[in-house]
């Protein structure tokens, strides 16, 4: 079982998305390369514990309360 859930709102270097399952993280990938709709980011932060997102993604309060109180970090990979 994941030990946390991390959320990539983009598909990043399969070397950094290895490193996360290495180290036991449960990862979850938006699969377009294009920025994710809100409706689909409120639905896929759902109880997740890290979010890594883009400079094009909106990371706003309303995210903040659809992902939950588990939520731990959000990080920004530029």
């Amino acid at each position: 079982m994941p030990r946390s859930r991390v959320f990539l709102t983009r598909r990043i270097l399969d070397q950094g998305i290895a490193l996360l399952k290495e180290h036991k993280y449960g990862v979850d990938i938006y699969a377009e390369d294009r920025p994710i709709p809100s409706k689909d980011l409120l639905k896929r932060v759902k109880g997740v514990q890290a979010i890594l997102s883009l400079l094009t993604d909106q990371i706003n309060e309303e995210v903040l309360l659809a992902a939950g109180s588990q939520l731990k970090i959000i990080a920004n990979y530029a």
